[in-house]
């Protein structure tokens, strides 16, 4: 959910334009940074008198410097942040679904670290977590204020090895404590089953470089299998964290037409506005990799009804609302996650980072994902699963046996 990546199908939207073209002192010399107000250079310095004559504790420089570029970033929004250079390694999840943890996938908001989702089949996702939970505590130590970096950090550790979390939930009036070993994550991020063989269940859990071809595959799996014409399609991206929007592009294309509007992004440095289009989905997918030949244009057409819930975020939400905004499908669920913005890495000289929110997601139609997420087209509550466990896509899952009625009706 965290990172971007740039690949063949975002070249229109290089949002490290700049920075891939010159180096950064280059860079620095042809556009100068803007200069402090004067007013606003003499308050810091009189703060920083202050600080420096009457804190009760001596304080060095670095660390009072630091701090105050950790603030004015971490204040901008809970995506962006300033990355120090022993930290500049992505702590979020690896393109190829294998890694040592709790299985979370979090966000930062009002000064929160907030579960998105947790991921299914893991140490978090069987301790009965949820999305919207606010991480109080990890270990025992207040975690009010952190950036993600520091929690993921503390999160992980040698599977096998126990992580204590303090949990405040929206509709639960006591703190509730999580006691969980970590474990080394697998999860692939395209499964399907035949539960009912005219209406086939096709799960994304997360969008990785290789997604889109996994779900070409899948599809010609499912429709070799089914040994007959397919009816329609469910879709879940329930609890799906997000991850390249290359792959969500890419995903959406094969159910859209070639040319329509996947998603558009807005934002004000020189290439970060765009609109992203489905691409052709023939023998060659648009991500390079085998495509669906001769299915194509049955995706194309094939009634769908697409799975949403509070722990689906970024691409999952770009892919729900682009084939909700074409008709191509119905969405079916509780309200999204709301997480419709992109980050860039911006490098500095001194070898740290900032990670900027450079730009905005829009579906199709114009709608803002930011903060308001896709709202169903029917709104079916899922029961706890503490209280009714169940496999998704099966008989006991709620939304599911909905979504094969709308199929059915339709």
């Amino acid at each position: 959910m965290f990172a971007e990546p740039a690949l063949s199908t975002l070249r229109p939207m290089l949002l490290v334009a700049g920075l891939m073209a010159c180096g950064a002192a280059a860079c620095a010399e042809e556009t100068a940074p803007p200069a402090m107000p004067e007013a606003l250079h003499r308050k810091f310095d009189e703060v920083y008198a202050r600080i420096r004559q009457e804190y009760v504790d001596e304080v060095d420089d670095d660390k009072l410097f630091e701090d105050a570029i950790h603030g004015m970033v971490s204040g901008l929004d809970a995506h962006s942040a300033y990355i120090e250079l022993e930290k500049m390694q992505d702590p979020g999840l690896p393109a190829h679904g294998e890694f040592g943890g709790l299985g979370i996938e979090l966000a930062r908001e009002d000064g929160w670290v907030t579960v998105v989702t947790p991921i299914e089949d893991t140490p978090a996702y069987r301790a009965g977590l949820r999305a919207g939970d606010r991480i109080t505590h990890i270990d025992g130590v207040p975690a009010k204020g952190w950036g993600l970096n520091e929690a993921i950090r503390r999160m992980r550790g040698e599977p096998g090895s126990h992580v204590r979390l303090t949990v405040n939930r929206a509709d639960v009036a006591t703190p509730l404590l999580f006691d969980l070993e970590r474990a080394v994550i697998r999860n692939p991020s395209v499964k399907w089953k035949l539960t009912d063989r005219d209406y086939p269940y096709l799960r994304i859990t997360q969008f990785r470089l290789e997604t889109a071809a996994e779900t070409a595959k899948a599809l010609r799996a499912i429709s070799e299998e089914n040994r007959g014409g397919l009816k329609g399609l469910v879709l879940d991206l329930r609890n799906n964290p997000g991850g390249s929007l290359a792959s969500a592009v890419a995903v959406a294309s094969l159910f859209l037409k070639q040319g329509q509007t996947v998603v558009s992004a807005v934002g004000r440095g020189q290439g970060a506005s765009t609109r992203l289009l489905a691409q052709p989905q023939g023998d060659e997918g648009s991500d390079g990799q085998e495509g669906l030949g001769d299915l194509a244009p049955v995706m194309q057409s094939l009634p769908m009804v697409v799975l949403v819930n509070g722990g689906s975020a970024s691409a999952a939400e770009i892919v729900a609302g682009a084939l909700q905004d074409h008709g191509r499908a119905q969405v079916l669920g509780t309200p999204s996650f709301g997480k419709g913005t992109i980050q860039t890495l911006f490098p500095l000289s001194t070898g740290d980072a900032v990670r900027l929110t450079v730009a905005r997601y829009f579906t199709p139609s114009g709608r803002a994902i930011q903060a308001k997420g896709i709202v169903p087209d029917e709104l079916v509550e899922a029961p706890a699963r503490e209280a009714t466990p169940y496999s998704p896509g099966t008989a006991e899952d709620a939304q599911y046996r909905q979504a094969i009625r709308r199929l059915r009706g339709r």
